[in-house]
């Protein structure tokens, strides 16, 4: 990723100056609503020099921050929106504080008193401190493990390998030259009023690989959706654009969720849904508005919807969700479908399948499968991912009851995270008569 891409995803804004090798951007939070804009964080990338300098004004000073490390330019744009926002919205997701033995801190920019640690340098400007000053390895890990949440973790298989298993097929497989994809779906066909394979409930999906600006894959995707009414064009197109494979994946689940359940209200898996963090409220579709997404989140004119980017309205949330359906995907080599009634759901958790996953201790805290409800978890390190993963006890059991009986033999990790979880339980159980 390009400097500039990586501002973005801090959800920086370009203001449309540039001056020489000086570009001017604005701090616009994902879901950050307008009043709670108590300030304004600004930033200039030297292009040539490869720095940053970033400017908090308030309304009776200016804070300055000067880092030659993007890291800190995505440490300090969250540490600014956690200072706006209410304690309690912050408190929700541990991914946005700074986790020291004392606990999760979501200021490491502030000092003791709660106001911005900051010292006046010679010009007289007051410049914010380091973090790396006062927490040393803490704020380094915490930074490191920010910017990876909002970028995602890396790929690990080719860009074709995710198409394929996503079900994306060659339009024209004889010229390998090719660069136009197609996947058709049907969400409603395990429905029992939605059997016949003709039915309105096709969708088709057509990708198309370019080539960027900067050399690298840029996919273009549009997604067609059945006409409703009696002539062709009262059809339904989406389109988007994004230069990572697992974004269209994403795309494809929230376009085959949206139609599913335009039928009617029906369950859908829960790997097929993402969790809005310290709760359990689901989100389907994480291409749709904010707060009301059975509405696509964009600009349609004549029927053709440009969508915006998750990121800037989701952040880490969306990539974090993407990530683990990417995976699955990949893996499985089946997408979960829609249906309740198909006879291919599959129940998958990817971290296992590493060889090196190993688990490390238990705490207490939120398991990302199972629900925003504080639970004993167990950590497990596993290859590609950044963080220790928090895996609650039902995903465990269900997994074990899932699984074939040549294959529970074999099943040492989810041993390991079962034994873990009721160890760390019995020794956390109140006393008789307590």
């Amino acid at each position: 990723m390009t400097p500039t891409e990586i501002i973005r995803r801090c959800g920086f804004r370009h203001t449309g100056r540039t001056t020489g090798r000086r570009v001017q951007f604005v701090y616009k939070a994902p879901g950050l609503p307008s009043d709670a804009r108590r300030a304004a964080l600004r930033l200039v990338h030297d292009r040539r020099a490869q720095t940053f300098q970033a400017m908090v004004y308030m309304k009776d000073r200016t804070l300055v921050f000067d880092t030659a490390d993007v890291r800190d330019v995505a440490a300090l744009a969250l540490a600014y929106r956690n200072w706006l926002e209410a304690p309690h919205v912050v408190a929700r997701d541990a991914v946005r504080s700074m986790w020291t033995s004392a606990g999760g801190v979501p200021l490491p920019f502030h000092g003791p008193d709660g106001d911005w640690a900051t010292r006046v340098d010679p010009e007289g400007t007051e410049q914010i401190a380091n973090p790396v000053e006062c927490w040393g390895v803490l704020y380094e890990a915490h930074r490191e493990r920010w910017l990876r949440a909002l970028l995602g973790a890396p790929l690990r298989s080719p860009d074709a390998d995710y198409l394929a298993a996503a079900g994306f097929e060659p339009k024209n497989p004889h010229d390998r030259y090719a660069s136009d994809y197609l996947l058709k779906s049907r969400p409603l066909q395990d429905c029992p009023d939605m059997r016949d394979v003709w039915s309105r409930g096709l969708l088709e999906f057509h990708l198309d690989v370019l080539t960027s600006s900067d050399g690298g894959s840029e996919y273009a995707i549009r997604v067609e959706f059945p006409a409703e009414g009696l002539w062709h064009v009262d059809r339904r197109y989406l389109d988007f654009v994004s230069s990572d494979v697992r974004d269209i994946l994403a795309l494809v689940v929230a376009a085959e969720n949206w139609w599913f359940e335009r039928e009617g209200a029906r369950a859908l898996p829960e790997q097929r849904l993402g969790t809005v963090p310290g709760t359990a409220r689901d989100i389907p579709n994480f291409f749709g508005r904010p707060g009301a997404d059975r509405e696509w989140n964009g600009r349609t004119i004549h029927g053709r919807t440009d969508l915006h980017h998750p990121h800037e309205t989701w952040g880490h949330v969306f990539v974090a969700w993407r990530d683990r359906w990417a995976e699955l995907v990949l893996s499985a080599g089946d997408p979960v479908p829609c249906g309740t009634f198909s006879s291919t759901k599959c129940l998958y958790h990817p971290i296992f399948e590493s060889d090196m996953s190993a688990v490390v201790g238990t705490g207490s805290g939120v398991c990302i499968y199972d629900g925003g409800e504080e639970q004993p978890v167990a950590l497990l390190r596993s290859r590609g991912y950044p963080d220790l993963l928090p895996i609650g006890l039902r995903i465990v059991e269900d997994r074990l009851r899932t699984m074939p009986a040549e294959r529970r033999r074999d099943a040492g990790v989810e041993r390991e995270v079962l034994a873990a979880i009721t160890c760390a339980r019995s020794t956390h159980a109140p006393a008789p008569g307590a």
